[in-house]
């Protein structure tokens, strides 16, 4: 019974693989279709699991070269010192009548070298290494001297010096970049003043020499990649020895070309 229903299984299954298609219709072949390129001014979608890409304004013509310049502006002094007072009192005790008054201002020059970098540092996205020949001016006193015998004469003191700062820039477009900068003064003072009185005599004659600090901030834009304008201003604290010949505190506001390399 058991042989009987087997053979009547396996028929069966016979049976049904012959009532299969002889041939399956062949399907038409697809080549697989490439993907498509982004048009003329079209972006990319970024993916879901892709960063954005980091904000930066571009980098500034010459980021990475050497640049130089030259400029000039005007020298603001402030804090001299001896003071006008201190020139009148210098002249009682000498036994000369008189009054002195300091000039506040002059024009003053610059030229200066560097290497520009990209280097991040906080707030900062450029940095720099500057060194600069700076002519501070001459800073005047107008002396008038009534006794012992009336004249008037004058006490020049003229200051210039090579400094060496380094620049810290924020870029804000391809073309512009603003700076702070910060470094020191190597000066050389000359100065000329003597009168003698009744008792005695005040001589702010002879040379002297230093170092101060520097800060300052600036700006500066490239009209074409290798040429541009910057525009700064820059402190000079305590040039000079007031126990010596005389000190000021300098600004100095400037306007100068630049160059890369």
């Amino acid at each position: 019974m058991k042989c009987s229903l087997s053979k009547l299984t396996l028929a069966a299954a016979l049976a049904w693989m012959v009532s299969l298609p002889t041939a399956v219709e062949a399907q038409p072949f697809m080549e697989p279709v490439p993907p498509m390129e982004p048009a003329a001014g079209q972006v990319d979608s970024i993916g879901p699991n892709e960063p954005p890409p980091p904000h930066d304004a571009g980098p500034p013509p010459g980021m990475g070269r050497f640049y130089a310049g030259a400029g000039a502006g005007r020298v603001l002094y402030a804090e001299m010192n001896p003071t006008a007072a201190d020139l009148d009192s210098r002249m009682a005790n000498a036994g000369i009548a008189g009054s002195a008054a300091h000039d506040t201002d002059d024009v003053g020059f610059k030229a200066f070298a560097g290497y520009r970098a990209e280097r991040y540092w906080g707030f900062f996205d450029r940095q720099a290494v500057e060194v600069a020949y700076v002519d501070l001016g001459q800073l005047n006193a107008n002396v008038k001297i009534t006794s012992p015998v009336a004249v008037s004469t004058q006490l020049t003191n003229e200051i210039r010096g090579v400094s060496l700062t380094w620049n810290g820039g924020r870029t804000l477009s391809p073309q512009m970049m603003v700076f702070a900068k910060a470094g020191a003064y190597y000066w050389e003072q000359k100065s000329s003043f003597a009168v003698s009185g009744t008792s005695g005599s005040v001589n702010l004659t002879g040379t002297d020499e230093g170092f101060s600090p520097i800060l300052g901030i600036g700006a500066e834009y490239f009209m074409t990649p290798d040429m541009g304008l910057r525009g700064e201003w820059e402190y000079f604290s305590e040039v000079g020895d007031p126990n010596n010949l005389g000190s000021t505190d300098a600004h100095l506001f400037s306007v100068s070309g630049i160059v890369n390399f």
